[in-house]
């Protein structure tokens, strides 16, 4: 039918951008948990450059997928995104998270949240991916802390491309 078609397509789409989001995780958190280790200008830098190229790959992806698919459903899930974004910053700003980690898993409980609306709306996959993430890193987070950031890179980068290539899988 169009509507499952449709679904099918939105969740193709995805599926790259779960696997560029998950690649990012992999980089960044790995470079954060090695830090103290590195040049001071590389801990500056690492996420505003990895922010800049994912969402450069994010929006050609979208671009491509709109033109493909000749849908408005992408500009709604757009649109959500930076709502989320927004109640994250209000969020963060009246919260005072204390330090690194606590600053990360409220930005990732935040993205996880809208992962999980995205998988209600389009693919079960990613609600469930959405769910494996927010437990790790609250498993890291309260039984691993000095591992903290390693175990975001591994576990969390790797559930969000595996995740990424079942809901291509899926959509084709």
């Amino acid at each position: 039918t169009e509507q499952k078609r449709t679904r099918d397509q939105n969740a193709w789409g995805a599926g790259y951008h779960l696997i560029v989001c998950g690649v990012i995780c992999l980089i960044g958190f790995t470079i954060s948990q090695f830090n103290t280790s590195l040049p001071p200008v590389i801990g500056r830098f690492t996420w505003i450059v990895l922010n800049v190229v994912g969402n450069i790959i994010s929006w050609s992806i979208g671009l491509r997928m709109r033109y493909k698919f000749q849908n408005t459903f992408g500009i709604r899930i757009a649109l959500l995104w930076v709502l989320f974004v927004g109640f994250a910053a209000v969020g963060a700003f009246f919260v005072h998270p204390a330090g690194p980690q606590q600053i990360t898993v409220l930005l990732l409980l935040i993205i996880n949240l809208w992962l999980a609306v995205m998988g209600l709306w389009l693919n079960l996959t990613m609600l469930w991916e959405a769910l494996a993430f927010s437990a790790v890193t609250l498993a890291a987070y309260f039984f691993v802390p000095e591992y903290f950031f390693l175990c975001l890179a591994v576990l969390g980068g790797g559930i969000m491309i595996a995740a990424g290539w079942l809901v291509i899988r899926k959509g084709r």
